[in-house]
C-alpha cells in the first residue's frame, strides 16, 4: 500500500539542511586590511655604475634589475609610484680626480654613462606605474649622494594631503629638480649600497621619522660588499625584504 509521506509528521526529507558546503550562513565577512600603497626609489641605476664597461662600475650592477622589476611586478597593485635618482654631474664637478676628488669622471649630464638603465624603465611603465626621474650631483660644488638632503616646504600646494606628504617636496641641491613621495611606506635599492642608497636613506630617516622603509636587498649592490648598508639596516631598524 502506497502512503503519504507529507502527511506523516516524523518524516525528514534525506536532503534538509545546507544545500552544499558553499551555502552563505548569517556569520559576518571578516575582509583582510588592504596592504599600503609603496613608492619605490631606485637609487642611480644607471650605465657608469651598472654596465661592466662603465666609468664607475659596481660589482653586480647589472644583476639588480631583475629583481627590482619583479618586485614591482609582484606589488603592482601596491606600487603606485617609482622614482628614479641619477646622478646629473658637470664635467668640472668637484668629486672627480681630475678635479680634486676621489672618484673618476662618470655619470656626466648628457652622456650615454650618465642614462638610466632603460630596459627597466621602459618595463615598469607599461604596467602603467607612474614613474618619476630626480635628477642630483648637479650643483659642482657640493657633494651631493643622498637623494633627498633638500626638503622644501610646500604644504600650501597640497592642503588635502597627509602632513608627512605634504610637508616634504624635495628638491636637488641646486634647485633644478623635485619631487615629491606620495606614500608612508618607501622601499629603497639601487647602487651603491654603501654611498648613495645609504645617504638616500638617511635623508628620508631625517625628513620622515615616523615612515615606514624597507630595503629590497637583491635590488642593492655596495662597493664594499654590503657591510655600511647592513649597519644602518640594524641601527635604524628598517625592513630587509
Amino acid at each position: 500500500m502506497q502512503t503519504n509521506k507529507k502527511k506523516n509528521k516524523n518524516y525528514v526529507r534525506k536532503n534538509d539542511g545546507p544545500k552544499n558546503s558553499n551555502e552563505k550562513t548569517n556569520k559576518p565577512v571578516v575582509k583582510a586590511p588592504k596592504e599600503p600603497d609603496v613608492t619605490v626609489v631606485i637609487v642611480d641605476d644607471q650605465i657608469d655604475f651598472g654596465d661592466p664597461e662603465g666609468a664607475l662600475y659596481v660589482t653586480g650592477g647589472e644583476n639588480i634589475n631583475k629583481p627590482i622589476y619583479e618586485y614591482i611586478k609582484k606589488n603592482k597593485s601596491r606600487v603606485t609610484q617609482v622614482i628614479y635618482t641619477r646622478d646629473a654631474h658637470k664635467a668640472k664637478d668637484k668629486s672627480f680626480e681630475v678635479n680634486g676628488g676621489q672618484w673618476p669622471i662618470h655619470c656626466v649630464d648628457g652622456t650615454p654613462g650618465a642614462e638610466i638603465n632603460k630596459e627597466l624603465f621602459d618595463a615598469i611603465a607599461k604596467l602603467g606605474i607612474k614613474v618619476d626621474i630626480f635628477n642630483k650631483g648637479t650643483e659642482p660644488s657640493h657633494e651631493e649622494y643622498g637623494a633627498f638632503e633638500n626638503c622644501a616646504t610646500f604644504h600650501h600646494l597640497y592642503p588635502n594631503d597627509r602632513p608627512q606628504v605634504k610637508n616634504c617636496y624635495f628638491k636637488n641641491f641646486d634647485g633644478t629638480s623635485g619631487c615629491r613621495i606620495i606614500n608612508d611606506h618607501v622601499v629603497v635599492c639601487g647602487i651603491a649600497g654603501d654611498y648613495c642608497v645609504k645617504e638616500t636613506i638617511k635623508n628620508l630617516l631625517k625628513h620622515w621619522k615616523s615612515f615606514d622603509i624597507s630595503v629590497l636587498m637583491d635590488g642593492v649592490v655596495s662597493i664594499d660588499g654590503g657591510t655600511a648598508l647592513d649597519e644602518l639596516i640594524e641601527e635604524k631598524n628598517l625592513k630587509k625584504i
